[in-house]
């Protein structure tokens, strides 16, 4: 999982505590309130807030294997979590 880095080292303590569970702050500030699960061929972006919440799932392993580029690119970028607490 990658979080904004603004999150609390508390909320980051508490992710990685579950087992098969890794998180790490974003390496950049990206202010978006979505969020987006990629497995095998299937892709689920979610804007959970707001008046009319929205998710989207599509089915396609070319889209999901774009968008796991993405992640892999951007979790090569971070750095684990150390617990300072």
């Amino acid at each position: 999982m990658l979080y904004h880095p603004d999150v609390t080292d508390k909320n980051l303590k508490n992710r990685n505590s579950y087992k098969y569970c890794e998180a790490r702050l974003m390496p950049f500030n990206i202010e978006s309130p979505s969020w987006v699960m990629i497995y095998k061929a299937v892709v689920l972006i979610a804007i959970p807030q707001g008046e009319m919440p929205f998710a989207s799932e599509i089915t396609s392993q070319q889209v999901a294997d774009s968008f796991r580029n993405y992640f892999e690119w951007f979790w090569k970028q971070s750095r684990p979590f150390r617990n300072n607490l």
